[in-house]
């Protein structure tokens, strides 16, 4: 009975966490952070062969924009010859800890590339 209740606890606990996403966000990745074969839950052992897992904890990250948000690089990434080099995070949510708000990203294009400004 011991082992139901974790596996219902791991699946609500799954299911409520991609209600809490805002509408404008989409996953782009997850990775598992735990895959220690078996854990002691109280004074059960239980494993994830157990409960047909392979991961206790995932870190999902995903790429959220507002429904009016404009993407300022569109233009210069449809450039055959530019590509981004670089992407850092200039300003973090500090309040609600959602992680990067705003990005930096660096492009290079080669020499052979002529952008003209309108």
């Amino acid at each position: 009975m011991t082992k139901v209740r974790i596996f219902l606890s791991l699946t609500l606990l799954l299911f409520f966490s991609h209600l809490a996403l805002a509408a404008g966000c989409q996953k782009t990745g997850s990775v598992c952070v735990d895959s220690t074969p078996c854990k002691m839950v109280g004074s059960n052992k239980v494993c994830l062969d157990q409960l047909g897992l392979s991961c206790w904890n995932y870190e999902d990250t995903y790429t959220c924009l507002k429904p009016d948000a404009v993407d300022y690089c569109a233009a210069i990434s449809q450039v055959p010859g530019c590509r981004q080099t670089d992407s850092v995070c200039s300003a973090t949510d500090t309040f609600f800890g959602s992680g990067c708000m705003k990005w930096t990203n660096t492009w290079q294009c080669d020499a052979s590339v002529v952008l003209h400004s309108v």
